[in-house]
């Protein structure tokens, strides 16, 4: 856990560069699959608010949102920004059951390893309600590595995400692959739309 720690670290240092840099970021074509899939009713969890940027956006649709982060720096910027309720706690931390209708991870399970990433599926399968849906982004490759940032970051295969999600019951809906919105970035994001299967 200790690079959770640096993680942490890291964002509380660097959180209004952080912002400036993610804040005008278009996620349109993820925040439209997310919403036409979304059930009418219910919360959203926004996990790795950041700046706050994607909760405005929930509260702006009417929906009610909350989020969550690891760093205080992002949860009070995010809170400010968005208006809406932002708690310091990380994914790995989440005990909720059946409260969320959405819950939306949007490049924001970047920094787990492989067993982190699989203890996040299961702690958010039991969080969803009963055909909840939960959209996950994350970069796309077969690696782990620190970054020129000094940050721990998890580069994903599809076919673990798709196979760990499985396993905890989840149904794939949707997947697409995207470059990264940061255009000097020569990465891409591979993102998955999952429902809650009802067993």
């Amino acid at each position: 856990m200790k690079h959770q720690e640096n993680i942490t670290q890291y964002y509380n240092i660097n959180a209004k560069s952080y912002i400036k840099e993610t804040i005008n970021i278009d996620m349109s074509e993820n925040f439209d699959k997310f919403m036409g899939i979304l059930p009418s009713n219910g919360a959203i969890l926004d996990v790795g608010s950041g700046s706050g940027r994607d909760l405005k956006r929930f509260s702006e649709r009417k929906r009610f949102a909350t989020g969550i982060d690891i760093s205080q720096e992002l949860v009070n910027a995010a809170q400010e920004y968005s208006g809406c309720q932002v708690r310091l706690k990380s994914v790995l931390d989440l005990n909720e059951d059946s409260a969320y209708a959405g819950i939306w991870c949007c490049a924001s399970l970047l920094h787990l390893t492989n067993d982190e990433f699989i203890k996040a599926l299961k702690v958010m399968y039991i969080a969803l309600e009963d055909n909840g849906v939960i959209l996950i982004s994350v970069k796309k490759g077969d690696k782990e590595t620190i970054d020129a940032l000094g940050r721990y970051m998890n580069y994903y295969q599809e076919d673990f995400i798709k196979k760990e999600a499985v396993k905890v019951g989840l149904e794939e809906i949707d997947f697409w692959e995207t470059p990264h919105a940061i255009a000097s970035r020569n990465e891409s994001f591979i993102t998955f739309i999952f429902k809650k299967n009802i067993i």
